[in-house]
């Protein structure tokens, strides 16, 4: 038969292994980390920057428009630029009424570097000169 001191060490015990089982880690729980890496290194490759034939450069930027704005500081070689258009979208996919909607946010920016003196350029967005008439021709004297 057990004494009292003996049944209480052994629920003492049992309850020690339990809660240790309860702490150790899953597989689940053990992968998570690189699962996460792995998913920010895939996010973080973002496309390289387009070369406009006006001599500008056009970005796509993931989900934020300050990280085009960094880039562009980059490719200019921190000298300037002109924003020439940029656009921040927000979609969201999945139920209307539910938990399981996503949001997906794209940002692009078109712009041109300064040159080397640091002067910048002035531009006129494709959009503007196409719409914009001609101005008419000066008289002759």
């Amino acid at each position: 038969m057990r004494t009292p001191e003996v049944v209480e060490q052994s629920r003492y015990r049992e309850a020690r292994a339990a809660s240790r089982r309860a702490l150790r880690p899953s597989a689940c729980t053990r992968l998570l980390p690189t699962i996460c890496l792995l998913l920010g290194a895939c996010s973080s490759a973002l496309p390289p920057a387009q070369r406009r034939p006006d001599g500008g450069f056009h970005l796509k930027c993931g989900e934020s428009l300050e990280a085009c704005v960094k880039r562009a500081e980059d490719l200019c070689k921190r000298k300037g630029f002109v924003v020439i258009s940029g656009s921040s979208q927000r979609k969201l996919y999945g139920a209307e009424l539910g938990a399981s909607q996503v949001e997906v946010r794209e940002a692009e920016l078109d712009f041109a570097c300064a040159d080397r003196r640091g002067d910048l350029p002035s531009v006129v967005p494709a959009s503007a000169s196409a719409s914009a008439p001609l101005p008419a021709p000066a008289p002759a004297p």
